[in-house]
């Protein structure tokens, strides 16, 4: 068997894991109406959709490495290669220590919340943190030769994920949520177009 694709089936059984934990918080929450047979099939579906997806652009990139880090890291800045990477392995490190220390951070949020009445301001510094470390890695802290657009893309996208995934573990509404998304990616890719044209002249 391939070795990438062996490793990505084992990377599968988390993914599994978790993206039936998800449609579970979400029909919990009373967006969807399956029994839990209907969850499996989709959590399933899910799952082969990431195998493929992540065996075809590790192949596509020739990335030998299985480290999910490594891989955000290449999909954030494309233009590394090996010898870039090398000469950049301590920023790589510090920036996998900061994402492991924001993940701790944002866990111990959750349960927190779960358990007690927590201040929503507490929330606030949480979102700050995360969103001032994740900007600095994945907005700023790439290839100056890197597009804007998908520099941006990765880091409203793994921000999105965590603050929905906190709606969807409070069961807090998520309709409104959605409309905020919506809204702040609207507002912020005009903002950034406004940027770069300004900035070309």
């Amino acid at each position: 068997m391939d070795h990438i694709l062996k490793e990505e089936l084992w990377r599968s059984i988390p993914v599994c894991f978790f993206s039936f934990l998800i449609l579970a918080l979400i029909n919990e929450s009373g967006y969807l109406a399956i029994d839990a047979i209907l969850m499996f099939i989709l959590a399933i579906i899910v799952t082969i959709a990431h195998v493929l997806l992540m065996v075809w652009y590790r192949k596509k990139e020739g990335l030998e490495s299985s480290s999910i880090f490594f891989i955000l890291d290449h999909i954030g800045n494309p233009k590394f290669n090996d010898e870039e990477n090398t000469k950049n392995g301590l920023n790589n490190k510090k920036n996998h220590l900061n994402i492991i220390f924001i993940i701790l951070i944002y866990v111990a949020y959750i349960i927190a919340s779960l358990m007690y009445n927590v201040n929503q301001i507490l929330w606030i510094l949480v979102l700050i943190l995360m969103g001032g470390t994740f900007a600095n890695i994945f907005l700023f802290g790439n290839d100056i030769h890197q597009k804007y657009y998908q520099k941006w893309s990765t880091f409203y996208l793994i921000t999105s994920f965590f603050i929905f995934l906190r709606y969807l573990i409070l069961s807090y509404s998520i309709i409104p949520l959605i409309k905020g998304f919506l809204l702040v990616a609207i507002v912020s890719l005009v903002f950034l177009k406004v940027y770069l044209h300004f900035k070309n002249y």
